[in-house]
């Protein structure tokens, strides 16, 4: 009996489908236990939120099942191109990629010329001809790398920061060198924008211009998007050593940014705003390094994050989520290197603690001790670093300790059953090649491998 399985999870409030996946055994019902911080797919996962929030369940529909890997493969991937991935305005799923054994290297869109014709259809999947006939395509073409100077163009144009045009790159290629995750944060945001966006020291567009404004002595944060003739004008103010105000406006007339420039010595502040008003960052330049305390938020007018700068250094830094709670505290040193570290999940409770005196901890969301980490010293100079494990109980489940001798890793490693009783033991002493590895079964009964 072949295993595999087709399924969509469906809002019951609107009774439309939202994702659609293959998997088999209980696969469909694995997306209600995945977590926000490890999971790209965040839209997904907000959907399923809101559902609960409301008092609801998420519905599942198996499509088709009893199919081979192949099949359902290949129909995973059709019913994605029919219905359409709202993250590229294609339609309402919250799929990212486009189905199938998608990799970086494959493209991200598929083309009714990629699709097998309907004859084919029929002679390698007739058992999935009647499904398919129940979903006709319904999706749009992704626009979101078209300009209007030129709607043909679908190229993605970088500059550095100086103005310099450094590539053109197709959307597929663009996802192959920066991989997805960092591929749709710019994404998201340039799909809704003719205007240049600033991102990881870059500014990158969907027009073919020679060459742009230089943006290397202004503060602009990532996902900026950029008016051009606003930064002209501080360009100017810069070169003329002027005090300046200078303002720009999104077209619905909403402040986009404003920068304030004094001089001898040289000081910047830039904060920008979102469409709707609310602050998006507030960054401080003295002597064209970052300096004093620097802001963003999120949409809703909630905090995101403080970092207070020294002349580029960090000093102290926190997070926040959307709903105002602490998520983050890190300190720093005099390097400006982090010293001590705080994180916490949404519900308040502790996930993880760095301390300054080398000692560190984990928590489970109920609180439970998961990890504990001691170290001292230069652990290449007569310090080493010790980890223990720990199972949901509080009984030790694995124990390690690191150091190096002349450049060789010395420790050892003891990890645990459940019921307390020793299960491996890992011997470093004369170097990770030539490590002594003992198992050991229930009855005490061992094995030793060098």
């Amino acid at each position: 009996m072949n295993k595999f399985y087709v399924y969509s999870l469906i809002d019951p409030r609107t009774d439309s489908i939202f994702y659609i996946g293959k998997g088999k055994g209980k696969r469909m019902f694995q997306h209600l236990n995945e977590k926000k911080d490890v999971h790209s797919n965040t839209e997904k996962l907000k959907i399923i939120k809101e559902i609960s929030d409301a008092g609801y369940d998420v519905s599942f529909d198996i499509i088709a099942d009893n199919l081979t890997e192949e099949s359902s493969l290949f129909l995973e991937r059709i019913l994605i191109y029919r219905i359409g991935r709202k993250i590229f305005d294609e339609g309402d799923l919250t799929n990212i990629v486009p189905g199938g054994l998608w990799h970086k290297e494959a493209p991200l869109f598929l083309k009714k010329s990629d699709l097998p014709s309907d004859k084919i259809i029929k002679e390698k999947f007739p058992e999935l001809i009647n499904i398919l006939e129940r979903y006709p395509k319904i999706s749009k073409e992704f626009k979101g790398f078209t300009c209007p100077q030129n709607p043909l163009d679908e190229n993605l144009y970088v500059f550095d920061n100086t103005g310099k045009r450094l590539h053109k790159w197709s959307i597929s290629y663009f996802v192959q060198i920066f991989g997805l995750g960092h591929a749709l944060d710019l994404i998201n945001v340039i799909k809704n924008s003719n205007d240049p966006i600033y991102a990881w020291n870059r500014v990158w567009t969907k027009t073919n211009y020679e060459t742009i404004e230089s943006t290397s002595r202004i503060p602009f944060q990532d996902f900026d998007i950029l008016n051009l003739d606003f930064t002209k004008k501080i360009n100017e103010a810069l070169d003329k050593t002027k005090i300046a105000t200078l303002n720009c406006f999104y077209s619905n007339n909403v402040k986009q940014a404003e920068i304030e420039i004094s001089h001898n010595p040289l000081e910047i502040t830039l904060t920008y705003y979102y469409r709707n008003g609310i602050k998006k960052h507030s960054t401080s330049y003295f002597e064209n390094k970052l300096n004093g305390k620097c802001s963003k938020w999120y949409s809703n007018g909630q905090l995101s994050e403080e970092i207070d700068y020294d002349k580029n250094k960090r000093t102290s830094r926190r997070e926040f989520f959307d709903s105002g709670k602490i998520k983050l505290i890190e300190n720093y040193n005099t390097e400006g290197h982090a010293i001590a570290v705080k994180n916490w999940y949404e519900t308040g409770q502790l996930q993880f603690e760095n301390n300054e005196d080398g000692s560190s901890f984990s928590y489970g969301e109920t609180g439970q001790l998961l990890t504990k980490g001691v170290r001292t010293g230069d652990i290449n100079n007569g310090g080493f670093v010790i980890i223990s494990e720990y199972f949901e109980n509080g009984d030790i489940k694995k124990e390690t300790k690191n150091y190096y001798v002349d450049g060789l890793l010395h420790g050892y490693e003891k990890s645990y059953y459940d019921t307390g009783e020793i299960r491996r033991e890992v011997d470093y002493t004369n170097g990770h090649k030539n490590k002594i590895i003992k198992t050991y079964k229930k009855n005490g009964e061992v094995k030793i491998k060098q």
